[in-house]
């Protein structure tokens, strides 16, 4: 973070090798503001005699990565403007510049050569390039408004959605973040309980009936451990329980041959699913696969046309036709459904647009993929006491043969009378790019057959047929064919769609059908819908027609500050009919109303009215939230003369048991995982949270996921993490901007973790103070130190992806704030070294950001410039006296500034505001820092000035872009426990 940084405005003479030789102009620190760039400084110069601005081309092509390179004259750049764009040559000697075919001359008042860069005006940026920079004095800004895509943003385009795909691509072995929390395998830890009281009674009997459900779960011998103990209470029955689901599971992905075992009560996989006692394995990956592989879009178009692609509606990549208009992308195929779009701009700027549309189902396998599901185990049934001793086993094995071709071959047996093993092979196919199909034979039980499509247009059709050979439990209704069939029709112009389905079974001697239709359409928030149902079945006496019934139904939602009333707002309203076209009578009305209560609760009243038996029903409920520790459902049902109530209390708890504290919550967390984030200030040193030696905790959300998950932080001040998923791997940044103290920098602020099963994972974040660096740069020349204003220093990091630019002021001072432990590199720009003819003496400087307390002041560093033409270096103590009175002029006050500073914090920190704003009034009275000015905006807003802050953190954000301004709810949250203690 910057401390000292104000905007300068120095008086330069520009050389002799321009025009503008005799000409005063002031040099001036703009905020350039442009969407790839964000808001940075460059310099720039004023000439107050024709009132205009001159800007620097080299820094804002570097800002905007357009290509550059010194020509064959002196004063020459060229090189080409945008991605694949036109070459260009500036000659500002003979002040032209020639874009691709064009040629531009300008005078003296337009471009020219500078101290430390080249120089044109704004109208030259706007007459060649068709760059419009909006330059203000009042506010010292630069906005870039341009038709063309700039080289950066493109760059960050293309670096953003290769990011998406790495943080999506975890199967491929790639990770999003580098990941420093692996699994766990603890022996045991405490871990979740799940509960649900009931009770349920009527108004006309004093009878009532309790009822309950407790699932809990722990980590246990490096695997998850879970069950449920469900019962009930009766006057009449006593006690009644049962123990069910109860499983230990063990994950081990990644690992190609075992990445699953689950124990105890568990579900088969095979032709039909099986409840057992018993063992299942796999080496499916844990975190589901999310891409499948890659497919080739090619084409050709009119040579040099470029063609965008879209996957989703999201550019995902781009190029240019070749000279044979041939263009080609590999894309890549995710799970599910993918709309690829692909858009082409002829040279003569013609818009041409191609659709496609993929389905990838779960089933499929990438190529050459192996994996493998094998379940044994007693059959757990209600049966009867005949299956105590039946067992049923299945495994099958499945295969990537090609991009659009899966295969499974499996076995499925029970030990019941009468049965022997099923082999089975499955088929799962894309043909034709888009049509599914999938076919699966088991001998001696059935064959079947499925196709399905889906179009762009969003049309789809869907098809399957099964032959039954002979009787087996899988035929139960002993038929001969079984047929089925579903197809959906979009009607965009009315903003509708029509559905419909048919399914029958052919027996012997007769078929039955049954067949459904629907139509809905959506009006603003008004959802309408109408379903016809129909059965019928084909007899050796004729045809016989059953139901007949049409549904019609009306939905309208009305959300929050949706522009209704209040008590309107929130609301859910649904009205619906049953009409019975074979009696040509209405048969049921119902209505439901669903209204929110206050920010968490919900209010549900249904009615329905039964026309041919005169019966009105009604439904009452109250949904509350209980302070987010548990949630109550109240609920009346009541017809004439019947009246029943049920009342139910449900929720989580989870035991941290590594920091003893106890967390309740509404959500269930039985089968997931939790997280425990403990944010400290490492004053020790050691890496680890040790309160005892003067880590101070941080109770701040300060975290960020990329998926969704509850954070909160809970009383002991650490943020807690539920509703994360089982073994998946989640990707966390650290959000600087939710900590009052600008000047703390995490250790590490992008890492994964992986979500350790029914239990809270510890995560420690440590966080240190940041350093400062202040010094001079200048020129030696002749036995002389002149001080530089306006040279641009790189700050690069050794020890992690750090770079910022330092810009140096009038008399060559500088300085750099909110540095990071570690070690660095100091290099002076070597565009700006050539135009100086100058050389850095010694090269890059290394300076070393120590973790302090207090943090690390580093002043005096000294980066020294000599003439190229100077090979011999001067002996230092014929300088260093001017050196060393340039260097104490510059840092004068610098120490007391940073006192002063220091000390606002620890006011501001310790709950004394008054003494903290005479602290920070003071500091900024020998330096109007950035930081200074913010800090006193936190300052101001907690002593309730609230438009005086706003005023200030708009001022420090004007002079530093880059600066963390505070959270307002983490200042609220910090006086509030100010005011909790002085009470």
């Amino acid at each position: 973070m910057v401390l000292f940084m104000a905007i300068s405005a120095t008086s330069v003479v520009v050389p002799m090798a321009s025009a503008q030789s005799q000409a005063d102009v002031e040099d001036f620190k703009l905020i350039f503001s442009h969407p790839a760039v964000g808001r940075v400084y460059v310099g720039s110069l004023y000439d107050y005699q024709r009132n205009r601005f001159f800007l620097p081309v080299v820094e804002l092509f570097n800002r905007l990565e357009i290509r550059y390179q010194r020509g064959s004259g002196r004063n020459i750049l060229e090189g080409i403007f945008l991605t694949g764009g036109e070459t260009y040559t500036m000659d500002f000697d003979r002040r032209t510049i020639r874009l691709g075919r064009n040629t531009y001359t300008f005078g003296s008042d337009d471009m020219f050569v500078g101290a430390t860069d080249y120089y044109l005006s704004p109208q030259v940026f706007q007459t060649v390039f068709d760059m419009f920079f909006d330059v203000s004095l009042q506010t010292l800004g630069i906005r870039l408004e341009t038709p063309h895509t700039m080289p950066l943003a493109e760059r960050k385009q293309r670096e953003s959605r290769q990011s998406e795909l790495v943080r999506n691509g975890t199967q491929m072995g790639q990770q999003g973040f580098p990941l420093r929390f692996p699994k766990r395998r603890d022996l045991f830890q405490t871990g979740f309980l799940d509960y649900q009281v009931s009770t349920v009674g009527s108004f006309d009997d004093p009878t009532r009936n309790l009822a309950y459900t407790f699932t809990g779960a722990a980590h246990v011998l490096g695997g998850g451990l879970q069950g449920t103990l469900a019962g009930s209470y009766d006057a009449i029955l006593g006690v009644t329980q049962k123990a069910d689901q109860v499983s230990w599971r063990y994950a081990m992905n990644p690992n190609p041959w075992l990445t699953d075992v689950t124990i105890g009560q568990i579900g088969t996989k095979g032709l039909q699913n099986e409840r057992v006692m018993g063992l299942s394995i796999t080496n499916e990956p844990v975190e589901p696969r999310q891409i499948y592989g890659t497919y080739q879009v090619d084409g050709r178009v009119d040579p040099e046309s470029d063609v965008e692609l879209y996957m989703n509606n999201t550019l995902i990549d781009f190029t240019t036709a070749d000279a044979n208009g041939y263009y080609r992308f590999d894309v890549p195929l995710r799970y599910g459904t993918s709309r690829l779009q692909t858009r082409i701009i002829t040279p003569n700027g013609e818009l041409r647009v191609r659709d496609q549309e993929f389905q990838v189902p779960f089933v499929f396998l990438p190529v050459g993929t192996v994996s493998y599901n094998a379940e044994a185990g007693r059959i757990d049934s209600q049966i009867g006491i005949d299956d105590e001793e039946a067992f049923a086993m299945h495994g099958n094995v499945g295969i990537g043969i090609t991009d659009w071709l899966t295969a499974r071959v499996g076995t499925d047996h029970q030990t019941r009378p009468g049965e022997v093993p099923k082999p089975y092979a499955v088929a799962s196919a894309r043909l034709l790019g888009s049509y599914l199909v999938n076919i699966e034979a088991v001998p001696d039980a059935f064959y079947k057959a499925q196709t399905a499509v889906v179009f762009p247009t969003s049309h789809s059709l869907a098809v399957a047929y099964t032959y039954f050979d002979g009787e087996s439990r899988y035929n139960r209704q002993d038929a001969l064919h079984q047929v089925s069939g579903s197809a959906y029709l979009p009607v965009r112009i009315l903003n509708a769609g029509i559905r419909g389905s048919a399914e029958g079974f052919v027996f012997d001697n007769r078929s039955a059908w049954r067949l459904s239709s629907d139509v809905f359409t959506r009006v603003g928030r008004l959802n309408l819908r109408v379903n016809y149902s129909e059965q019928v079945s084909f007899l050796p006496e004729g045809r016989q027609w059953s139901g007949g019934l049409m549904r019609s139904s009306a939905t309208v939602s009305m959300p929050k500050g949706s522009g209704f009333a209040g008590l309107f707002g929130g609301a859910f309203v649904r009205t619906s009919t049953t009409y019975d076209i074979r009696r040509k009578e209405l048969r049921q009305v119902d209505g439901q109303l669903s209204q929110s209560v206050g920010r968490t609760g919900r209010f549900t009243l249904g009615v329905s009215h039964l026309m041919p038996q005169g019966i009105t029903l009604a439904q009452v409920g109250l949904n509350l939230d209980l302070g987010g520790k548990a949630r109550s459902s109240t609920d009346y049902r009541g017809r004439k003369n019947q009246h029943q109530y049920r009342q139910s209390v449900r929720g989580s708890i989870g035991l941290d048991s590594r920091n003893t504290h106890l967390m309740f919550t509404d959500r269930a967390q039985v089968g997931g995982g939790a997280s425990t984030i403990t944010l400290f200030v490492d004053n020790s040193g050691s890496g680890t949270y040790e309160p005892d030696k003067g880590d101070e905790l941080l109770p701040y959300n300060a975290i960020r996921l990329d998926r969704s998950a509850l954070a909160r932080v809970d009383r002991d001040g650490r943020v807690r993490l539920t509703q994360l998923q089982s073994y998946h791997t989640y990707n966390l940044e650290v959000n600087r901007r939710a900590l009052p103290n600008p000047l703390l920098v995490p250790g590490v602020d992008l890492f994964s973790f992986v979500a350790d099963p029914h239990q809270f994972k510890p995560i420690e974040i440590p966080f240190y103070r940041t350093g400062v660096i202040d010094g001079v740069v200048g020129m030696r020349r002749n036995g002389a130190f002149d001080g530089i204003g306006g040279l641009r220093l790189l700050l690069t990091g050794l020890d992690r992806d750090y770079t910022e630019t330092i810009h140096s002021f009038q008399e060559g001072g500088f300085y750099a704030m909110d540095i990071p432990p570690g070690r660095y590199t100091l290099q002076a720009d070597t565009s700006q070294l050539a135009f100086l003819d100058a050389n850095q003496l010694g090269g890059a400087i290394t300076v070393t950001v120590e973790s302090r307390p207090n943090g690390h002041y580093l002043e005096g560093i000294q980066v020294v410039l000599v003439p190229i033409e100077e090979s011999v270096e001067p002996a230092p103590e014929a300088i260093n006296e001017m050196e060393n009175r340039v260097l104490a002029a510059i840092l004068a006050d610098a120490n007391e500034a940073m006192a002063l500073y220091l000390e606002a914090q620890e006011k501001l920190f310790g709950g004394n505001l008054p003494d903290a704003r005479d602290a920070i009034n003071r500091s900024l009275r020998l330096f109007e820092s950035d930081h200074g000015i913010a800090l006193k905006g936190s300052i101001e807003y907690m002593l309730g000035n609230r438009n005086e802050a706003l005023r200030l953190w708009q001022d420090a954000r004007r002079r530093n872009p880059r600066i963390e301004l505070p959270d307002t709810d983490v200042l609220d949250y910090l006086l509030r426990n100010m005011r909790n203690l002085q009470r």
